[in-house]
């Protein structure tokens, strides 16, 4: 069976969630990878504790007429997963890499409900109130800051392209539904009554753990309306239906703007708004961070910083000659900087020089041994070169440092499947799946081993799941489409085949030769076989593909103009 991936099966993330921490002042604490203890060099170590909690908040507009004042409908929606934690913390830990790489960072969340009613008691006025036992347990793991994430109370005010609207509060995260404000949509040029707005309601502070005192800190109140003409499009439906929000992507949508939030805020915490803000394009961070440079102002460890983050500008540009030169300069200044040679191992990976790719991999791995995403890096190394015997190892080793790795199981499932090991495969793209349950691309590769075991109605159930919870992306909506054509000799699943292959044809602008191909063979499942001979054609337009897939392109044509199906 064909499959097409979106993307390297390998994404680069960072390590979320690695370990059972302790109980802490009466509520569950998990713990990230932790951080040396030997804490007394000046240098400054983090931990990251999240207060946000499982539950979203869909606020809907009331309007009221006579004496009465207009109010709000709130509907908590919990989501029963720790998505937004650990969304939270890896934008935190990500952010730090790119700032101050002297880490790793311990992480931390709640799990008390009472913790996340009274988390607002913790302030007082520039002081946090840690219990005694928490600090020591930030402490004992080397941390001498703590960035803590809490839920903000603040007024809506929902931005408009033309200015704001809503009324009432808004807290933490969640959606605020008006279905009575006409609204436009700017890319559509419709107009429609009601419109959706994603909203986080932040407080991001940076407290010094020998005072608990708070050195700077942020408050964020972002949300922005969807118009229902754009919605529209989106097969949205029942707006005022929490689990339909924007046709199922809620979260993902509410993920992403609290990631974004997060790492816009942390330069400013950090004090690194000069070179390193996500306010900034790519072409004003090499700016900024030149003028830095240049100043004199600078040296050590802020100046290698300096380095790093214009080095991330230029890789944003792609670049990596000047993203590896400006690493170069980055290391020279602190050799020390262990996330540095990992980054710009990156830049030999993308330049695929694989092996001086695994040479600054290997230095930041023995500059700091539990470092478990130089591992994962230098495991994707090792597969790029074909040696999944390494992979394996190194996959092996960043999920031991970091058990809830999710990438680095599904990594490695890729490694035992290229190995024909299909059983490891599927148990390691399972464990990715039960680490992160919205992860598509190890349901994408569970199907695949589902396949080649012969099982397709586990192969079937994957491509849908994946397919359900990445609506959009024309390589999962081909391969449900392609399986469907194949697999149903009796044509039942034909129709829907039709309608997810001109789906990924029409997200792809209909210049992708083999999503235009499935559609073809997607149309003679059904007994059409003049728009699959159409199709089929169209596909063989393209030369690359011609030349590619001809072959078998052309047999299949010869099936349609025959009046015959394709099936494997």
């Amino acid at each position: 069976m064909r499959a097409h991936t979106s993307g390297p099966t390998g994404g680069r993330q960072a390590p979320i969630l690695a370990r059972w921490g302790s109980v802490v002042v009466g509520f569950l604490l998990w713990l990230c990878v932790a951080a040396p203890s030997n804490a007394d060099d000046g240098t400054r170590r983090y931990a990251a504790l999240s207060l946000i909690g499982e539950t979203l908040t869909v606020v809907a507009y009331v309007g009221a007429t006579g004496s009465q004042m207009s109010g709000n409908r709130s509907e908590p929606v919990s989501i029963g997963s720790r998505f937004f934690d650990i969304t939270t913390l890896n934008a935190v830990q990500l952010s730090l890499s790119d700032l101050d790489v002297r880490m790793p960072v311990a992480t931390f969340f709640g799990s008390s409900p009472s913790l996340f009613k009274e988390q607002h008691n913790l302030f007082d006025g520039r002081r946090v109130v840690l219990s005694q036992d928490l600090i020591a347990a930030m402490k004992k793991e080397g941390a001498t800051h703590l960035v803590i994430v809490t839920r903000h109370r603040g007024q809506a005010e929902i931005r408009l392209q033309d200015g704001h609207t809503g009324s009432g509060m808004l807290e933490g995260l969640g959606y605020y539904i008006d279905q009575n404000f006409r609204t436009m949509s700017y890319a559509t040029g419709g107009s429609a009554t009601g419109y959706i707005a994603p909203y986080v309601y932040l407080r991001v502070s940076l407290v010094d753990l020998a005072t608990s005192l708070i050195e700077r800190e942020r408050f964020i109140t972002s949300s922005y309306a969807i118009s229902a003409a754009g919605l529209a499009s989106k097969n949205a439906g029942n707006t005022d239906e929490p689990r339909g929000l924007l046709a199922g992507k809620h979260l993902s949508v509410l993920g992403d703007a609290l990631e974004g939030e997060i790492r816009r805020a942390m330069p400013y915490l950090l004090g690194e708004e000069a070179c390193g803000s996500d306010e900034a394009d790519a072409d004003g961070r090499i700016s900024d961070c030149t003028r830095a440079i240049t100043s004199g102002k600078l040296t050590g460890e802020p100046l290698a910083r300096a380095f790093k983050t214009r080095a991330l500008a230029w890789r944003s540009k792609r670049e990596p000659d000047r993203a590896i030169a400006d690493l170069n300069d980055a290391i020279r200044l602190d050799p020390l900087y262990a996330l540095a040679y990992d980054t710009p191992g990156n830049a030999w990976y993308n330049k695929r020089d694989f092996d001086r790719a695994l040479a600054d991999y290997g230095e930041a791995i023995r500059l700091n041994p539990k470092y478990a995403h130089a591992y994962f890096d230098r495991g994707n190394a090792w597969r790029a070169k074909r040696d999944n015997e390494r992979a394996i190892a190194d996959y092996s080793e960043a999920i031991r440092l970091n058990p809830q790795y999710a990438s680095a199981y599904n990594n490695r499932g890729n490694a035992w499947y290229d190995k024909r090991d299909h059983e490891r495969a599927i148990a390691d793209f399972s464990e990715a799946i039960k680490v992160n349950p919205r992860y598509a691309m190890a349901y994408d590769n569970r199907a695949r081993a589902w396949w080649a075991k012969g099982d397709h109605e586990r192969t079937l159930a994957d491509h849908e799941s994946a397919v359900r919870i990445d609506p959009d992306n024309p390589g999962r909506l081909n391969n449900l489409a392609w399986f469907l054509v194949v697999t149903d000799n009796k044509g039942k699943g034909a129709p829907r085949a039709v309608e997810h292959a001109r789906r990924a044809c029409e997200l792809t602008g209909w210049k992708e030769p083999e999503f235009i191909d499935t559609l073809a063979a997607a149309y003679a499942a059904t007994g059409d076989f003049s728009e699959a001979i159409r199709w089929q054609e169209k596909a063989l337009e393209d030369p690359k593909y011609a030349t590619s897939s001809g072959a078998a392109a052309k047999a299949r044509l010869a099936l349609y103009r025959a009046g015959k199906p394709y099936s494997e």
